[in-house]
């Protein structure tokens, strides 16, 4: 339909024939089909008004046969077209774009675990080995006593609250009043 458009500018289809139920429907398209398949006018590549993309079990056999095994040699001109095209995709204002559209999102339960019995029993060496390498460039640094005294200044004054739909997060105690009216509570997990 869309090369119908492309090519004259214009596609009406109309209807030709009211049918009420799948069955009568199955039927009469097979007639129209069989009238018009090939001649000007008919869109339609294939005479069946059943499922086209149906594969019997041999033709499944048969294509499967035929790619396995097959390495696709990639011309290096294709290979930088494509290096190119998926490089387009993670450009910083495209992955800024990404960032924001995920910002906030909130994970019902159900997902959380299903994530979490998904990554159950993975070997992940890319996080031990980065939470190994900071550990040690931390070892043997001592955190200057002014900037823990401002730390513990800052976080002792927080207080956490949480929402039935927002990420619970620390604010400061002096808010606390305010956000009670907007439905938070004083606490780290929001119970019924």
């Amino acid at each position: 339909m869309q090369n119908v458009f492309n090519k004259h500018g214009r596609f009406e289809p109309e209807p030709l024939q009211e049918i009420e139920g799948l069955d009568e429907m199955t039927q009469a398209e097979a007639e129209w089909l069989a009238k018009n398949v090939g001649q000007p006018g008919c869109v339609n590549l294939s005479s069946s008004a059943t499922n086209n993309n149906y594969m019997s079990p041999e033709a499944r056999a048969k294509s499967s046969k035929s790619l396995r095994g097959k390495k696709y040699n990639l011309s290096e001109a294709e290979r930088k077209r494509r290096s190119v095209a998926s490089a387009c995709l993670r450009t910083p204002e495209a992955l800024a774009k990404m960032r924001e559209s995920l910002t906030g999102r909130i994970l019902s339960d159900e997902h959380r675990k299903s994530i979490a019995e998904g990554n159950r029993g993975k070997k992940r060496p890319w996080v031990s080995a980065g939470i190994t390498a900071l550990n040690k460039a931390r070892a043997g640094r001592v955190m200057p006593t002014s900037q823990r005294d401002a730390l513990s200044a800052h976080f002792s004054s927080t207080v956490w609250v949480c929402h039935p739909t927002e990420r619970s997060r620390r604010i400061q105690e002096e808010d606390l009043h305010q956000l009670e009216h907007e439905g938070w509570r004083r606490g780290r997990r929001w119970r019924a």
